[in-house]
């Protein structure tokens, strides 16, 4: 950590950060993706610099419209500097297993509203419904089920065959172990070529189990152009797309350290930076 008053301007670090971009960059010029990107990560420090370092949370910040501030909620406040806790460093706190805990909180909403329950046999989630599971196919491959609305599986019951087999009861958990059996017994009696042709491209929710070479032949994967050829190997192609200009093919893939040398000689060069060693 540094001192404040070696703490760089917010707009000083917007040009370093733009600096770098450039200089990481393999062309002369920047491209127009490029350019987009650059914006775009303007955009971000003129926000961060806006709300994360208000008057309120940093003294040296200019002034900015009042942030929201989580004042209802214990513990630490991110956005909220106080000098007396550290002595010109502003606190940041981020660890991992923060970021896995925040990507299940769907998960959380759902055990609070009864959609999700923990008791495995009784979650779908939990690969123990006919409906949203893998199957294998008498070939060996295999194929998957994801019919979670009703109208999908309806569908779904309605392509293999199970008229006699009631939608409305699709939740009913006591049936599942019994339907589900009788599922996988039905698609392994057919290649993955036979399920393909049934219900690819129908609302049944379903769709083969690939390898990667498999992948880049199907249909929807091609039309999309997802992968490419890069020097004879088989790479997945830029995205998102732009819709101002097309991004760059991909690059052969570099060993370590490769690049080392061209990089640092393009940073001491670069107005700003320290000289590289």
């Amino acid at each position: 950590a540094r001192n404040n008053k070696d703490r760089k301007p917010i707009h000083e670090a917007a040009a370093a950060a733009e600096q770098y971009c450039r200089v990481i960059t393999p062309e002369p010029l920047p491209s127009e993706e490029t350019e987009d990107v650059c914006g775009l990560r303007r955009e971000c420090l003129d926000l961060r610099a806006k709300w994360a370092f208000a008057p309120a949370a940093h003294p040296s910040a200019a002034a900015a419209p009042e942030a929201v501030k989580p004042s209802d909620v214990p513990g630490p406040r991110p956005f909220e500097w106080d000098e007396a806790d550290d002595p010109g460093v502003a606190p940041y706190d981020a660890a991992m297993v923060d970021g896995v805990t925040a990507m299940s909180a769907l998960i959380h909403q759902l055990r609070f509203n009864g959609t999700w329950v923990d008791d495995a046999p009784a979650n779908f989630f939990s690969n123990s419904s006919p409906f949203y599971e893998v199957f294998e196919c008498s070939d060996g491959r295999f194929v998957t089920l994801g019919a979670i609305e009703p109208q999908f599986y309806a569908t779904l019951l309605e392509k293999l065959g199970l008229h006699d087999v009631p939608a409305q009861a699709q939740y009913d958990v006591r049936q599942w172990p019994a339907l589900k059996a009788r599922v996988a017994a039905l698609i392994k009696t057919q290649p993955q070529a036979h399920w393909q042709a049934l219900m690819e491209g129908s609302d049944a929710c379903f769709a083969p189990v690939l390898d990667f070479a498999q992948a880049a032949q199907h249909p929807h994967n091609q039309a999309r152009g997802l992968f490419v050829q890069v020097q004879g190997e088989q790479q997945v192609a830029p995205a998102p797309r732009l819709s101002r200009s097309q991004a760059r093919a991909p690059a052969p893939g570099a060993h370590s350290g490769e690049h080392t040398e061209a990089v640092l000689a393009q940073m001491a060069s670069a107005p700003g930076w320290p000289e590289a060693r």
